[in-house]
């Protein structure tokens, strides 16, 4: 992660810097994930922001960086969020209260 960090503060805007922080991201979050990054690189990064909104909170700074680094339409993201919040809470619905 150091070498891809460095090798991001070594380009300038408009020489392949974003290209580097795209690369750096999926790396992280791969590294977060589990997985290997072949497998991340290869995925859209709409499938990766699924697979992170299932971590949960745990994963929002991953999120973040997803989304910062990467072109996704605002309501995809939006819609991605949502469907997520609304499976988690059919699931809560779910469990029976503690008493």
């Amino acid at each position: 992660m150091q070498v891809l960090d460095a090798l991001t503060e070594a380009c300038r805007e408009g020489c392949g810097r974003g290209l580097c922080k795209r690369i750096a991201a999926v790396a992280h979050i791969s590294n977060f994930l589990g997985i290997k990054f072949a497998e991340a690189f290869q995925k859209p990064p709409l499938q990766l922001l699924q697979l992170l909104s299932l971590k949960g909170h745990q994963a929002l700074s991953e999120a973040t960086l997803l989304v910062n680094t990467h072109s996704m339409a605002a309501n995809t993201v939006a819609r991605i969020l949502a469907e997520t919040f609304y499976k988690v809470r059919q699931i809560a619905e779910t469990i029976p209260p503690c008493t």
